[in-house]
Formats: structure tokens, sequence, C-alpha cells
């Protein structure tokens, strides 16, 4: 550093910037030699970009802040060139801005003696004289405003802060709900996906079950033919044997009634039927209802015996 620049206040603000290194995103340096006209200078990034050459053996954050002071010196070295003494204050800054982490004023004086006046000019002229607000600062209503300042500053931060949160939760809700709405039309397309497999199957069901109907149908229909086919062939083989067709379909009629078949098989109607008469008493009793059931209800008349004391049979007796 050159010796003729001095600096008053630089080595606490180093201090104190080693100190909340892995706070701090960012310096900020402005210049304040005149008051209330605050004049933005540069800014330092707490990164490995802001670094030259990167050593492997020190830490990333002792060498941030050995560049960080480096950076500072040169700076406000060269901006004091020429004036007797420059004021600068340096803001530690959070990631973001979020938040101001230390804020610190330091003085640089150029030590070297003024250039020689240059020589008087014979004419006069007429210069307004040079404000000094070097005893400016030290006034109330100037610390006042130093902290009406700061509250302005800190409000910007805590609203740029409040920002960025906002900011923050709407991005996360609008990933969120991008999310959920992949989700969604997912389980969408898997719903109808089931219920299309649902109604094929259905259909594939009523299709199996209609085959079958349709063949059990077929089935029914070639059974009732077979069995038609073989009374015909029955009917055939009896009238072969001596059975005349009549005898023949009387008999298949007796088989359609369990109830009459059974009767006839019971041995005391067949010996019933075997005695002399029995059989010509039936066959008069199913003429006679067969000549009611023909004959008109109300005309119908009243049979009379062919011999007075002959009683007509109710049915067959049972001895």
């Amino acid at each position: 550093m050159e010796p003729h620049i001095e600096f008053d206040g630089l080595e606490p603000t180093i201090n104190a910037i080693r100190e909340r290194a892995d706070q701090i995103a960012y310096l900020f340096l402005q210049d304040r030699s005149i008051p209330g006209c605050d004049e933005a200078v540069g800014r330092f990034d707490f990164s490995e970009e802001s670094l030259l050459e990167l050593e492997e053996d020190v830490p990333l954050l002792e060498q941030l802040c050995d560049a960080a002071e480096l950076w500072l010196e040169e700076t406000t070295a060269e901006l004091t060139h020429g004036h007797r003494q420059k004021r600068f204050r340096v803001r530690c800054m959070a990631p973001k801005g979020s938040a101001m982490v230390h804020s610190a004023q330091f003085l640089v004086r150029d030590t070297r003696p003024p250039p020689p006046p240059d020589p008087p000019d014979p004419r006069p002229e007429l210069k307004l004289p040079q404000a000094d607000f070097s005893n400016v600062e030290h006034t109330q209503v100037t610390q006042s405003l130093h902290a009406l300042g700061e509250l302005y500053t800190r409000f910007g931060n805590l609203v740029l802060g409040a920002v960025g949160n906002l900011q923050r939760i709407h991005d996360s809700t609008t990933t969120q709900l991008h999310q959920q709405l992949q989700e969604s039309r997912a389980q969408t397309d898997m719903l109808v996906g089931s219920i299309l497999e649902a109604r094929a199957s259905e259909l594939s069901v009523a299709a199996e079950r209609q085959a079958e109907s349709e063949q059990s149908d077929a089935r029914s229909a070639l059974a009732r033919d077979a069995i038609q086919q073989i009374g015909e062939a029955a009917r055939v083989l009896l009238g072969q044997q001596g059975l005349t067709p009549e005898t023949v379909e009387l008999l298949q009629m007796l088989r359609t009634s369990p109830q009459l078949e059974a009767a006839l098989k019971d041995p005391k109607v067949r010996g019933l039927m075997q005695q002399p008469g029995q059989l010509d008493q039936l066959a008069a009793l199913l003429r006679a209802a067969a000549e009611q059931s023909a004959a008109p209800p109300a005309s119908a008349p009243v049979p009379e015996p062919e011999n007075p004391n002959q009683e007509v049979p109710d049915g067959p007796s049972v001895r």
C-alpha cells in the first residue's frame, strides 16, 4: 500500500468482517465524503469468482476475507488520491440482501503535501467560497437524519425480504400444484383405463354367456329332435311287433301321467281289472265321461239305462 495513504477505522471493520464472514454474501461500499450524498462505489462478492487464485491449503473464508481487505484498501486509496480525506461506509449484506449483517465507517487520508498553488491571476476573479461540511456530520440534525436513513434502510431490507419470501412461497405453491395436477391426471388416466377394462370384461362375459346360451339351445333342440326320432323309431318298432298305432299312442298317453301309470301297476288294481266285466264297466264309464265333456252343459240329457232295473255303475268297484 502507498505510504502516503492512511486508514482510520479500517482495521476494526476488517475484524468485524472476519468474525461474520460465514453470514456475509457481499460487501457494498459507499462514498460518504459529502453528507447526504452517498455515492455507491462498488461491490465485492464472497464467492470463488472474486479470487484471482484459489489456494488449496487455506480455508476459503480466510482467502475471501484477505481479498476483501485488499479490495477495500485499493479501492478507497484510489478514490482518495488528490483529496485531503474521504469518508467511506461498508455494508455487509446477507444472501439476496435480505438483511444487513454489519455496517461500519472509516476515513482514508492522503498525507502528501498539496501541490503549490497557481500564481495569482492579475485579473480579479470572483469565486464562491468552497463549502466545508467537515463539522456538519457532528450536529444533532445530521445524526437524526443518519438514524432516519438507517431506519429507512432496515425497513427497505425488511420489505425486500418479505417480497422474497412471498415469491419463494408462490414458487413452492405453484410447483406443488403442478405436481398434484400431474398426479391427478395420472390417477384419472388409470381410472379411465380400469373402467374400459371392466367394460371390456363385461362385454366379453356377456358374449360368452350368449354363446353358451345359444349352444345350450342348440343342444336342447338336438335333444328334442333325437327324442322325437327315438319315439318315431319306437313306434315303428312296436308296429312291427304287431301293435297298432292306436295302441302305441295309448301307451304313450299312459306314460305321460305318472299317477295313472302307478295306479295301473298297483297289484290290487290289476287284480280288479282281471275280474270279468270290470274292463267293460271301465270302458262304459270312459265313454260316458267323453260324451258329457263333448255335449253342451245346458242341454245335455240325462242318459237312461236300457234296463230300468239296472243301475249305472259309478266306477269300478273293488272286491
